[in-house]
């Protein structure tokens, strides 16, 4: 069997995709802590 070639997406590497990353992230937790969302989310999203 021959070696699997190496791929390297090169993802959050750029300035404007970690930037996007960051807003992003901002936005979902804004839309987490809505009274809507607080029937289901069951405490801080943490990893």
């Amino acid at each position: 069997m021959a070696d699997l070639p190496v791929v390297d997406p090169a993802w959050l590497t750029d300035p404007v995709d970690q930037a996007v990353a960051v807003e992003s992230f901002k936005r979902i937790r804004r839309i987490f802590s809505t009274k809507a969302m607080q029937k289901i989310v069951t405490g801080p999203e943490f990893c």
